[in-house]
């Protein structure tokens, strides 16, 4: 049999390879096909093989392909993946609803299916984590949190009893959700914690506790401020730069000129919030909305700093 090379059947305008399983004949190498097998023929001037006259033989038996076929396939498919991730970032980062993408990132409901599986599989957090394993400078971490305002669609409370709910609680201006953030001393995030909007900072610290990296020094506000959490640090060798609560008998003292350098997490908030599907809050279950927040984090702070 005459193979033909797949690059034969790439449409020059649009790049695209439109080929299903089989591999490619002459009229004359298709004389010795076997019952399970047949021809799709492809005239000449047709979209998918413009210039040349050619036929694919298909199995019905879908269990074997050539490698031509194979090469084809591969492209075709690393090609729609890459769409299909600019597509993702374009909706989160414009607070787009999933219909509304511009339709050269493929199907919408292709975008959508493809979030939520890569969300399922937790890819977004391990590239994160990933990127902040490598590359971060940990010697001084810093910690805050800020509360995110939750849509009309993401603000109903949790429906059984005993279940966590969408993470979402009424606080002065509404239902919202409260996002934790550890970062390095260059404001880039390490971590992501998330808990409804009217819990305390202190008591929200206890989950990010036992996963903080090694450091030096951590510098946080007034909203810290507790023994435990101090007595938690130096246990793990990190000198605590977090300012005293007016409610203390006893002033603590802290390094004030170090203390200054806390504002570069609040620029990581502000610079996050740019994108529009976490500057608000539209989704409803909040691993979802999680996701969200480490695209954002790995897209600004990992990829393009």
């Amino acid at each position: 049999m005459a193979d033909v090379e797949w690059r034969r059947f790439q449409d020059a305008r649009t790049g695209k390879v439109m080929l299903g399983f089989g591999y490619a004949m002459t009229i004359d190498a298709a004389q010795g096909l076997t019952p399970d097998e047949h021809i799709n023929a492809m005239p000449r001037g047709a979209d998918l093989a413009t210039g040349f006259t050619s036929y694919v033989g298909e199995r019905r038996a879908r269990g074997t392909t050539w490698p031509m076929t194979s090469e084809a396939a591969t492209f075709k498919a690393v090609r729609n993946q890459r769409g299909s991730a600019s597509g993702i970032i374009f909706v989160n980062r414009n607070g787009l609803r999933w219909r509304d993408a511009p339709w050269e990132y493929g199907p919408h409901k292709t975008l959508y299916n493809r979030w939520k599986r890569w969300d399922a599989m937790g890819i977004f957090t391990r590239m994160m984590d990933g990127l902040a394993a490598g590359k971060a400078e940990p010697r001084t971490i810093m910690i805050d949190a800020t509360c995110v305002k939750a849509h009309r669609t993401a603000s109903k409370p949790a429906a059984k009893k005993g279940d966590p709910g969408r993470l979402t609680g009424r606080a002065k201006g509404g239902m919202n959700t409260k996002l934790h953030a550890v970062t390095d001393q260059n404001g880039r995030p390490l971590n992501f914690f998330m808990t409804a909007g009217p819990i305390s900072d202190y008591m929200d610290v206890a989950a990010l506790a036992d996963s903080l990296p090694a450091a030096q020094w951590m510098l946080g506000d007034r909203g810290y401020d507790a023994d435990w959490f101090r007595d938690a640090l130096e246990a793990k060798g990190i000198r605590p730069c977090i300012s005293g609560r007016k409610s203390r008998g006893k002033p603590v003292k802290y390094d004030k000129r170090k203390y200054k350098r806390r504002n570069r997490i609040e620029i990581m908030f502000g610079r996050l919030k740019d994108w529009r599907r976490v500057a608000t809050r539209y989704d409803r279950c909040p691993t979802v909305f999680f996701s969200a927040i480490c695209l954002a984090a790995t897209v600004m702070f990992w990829l393009w700093s």
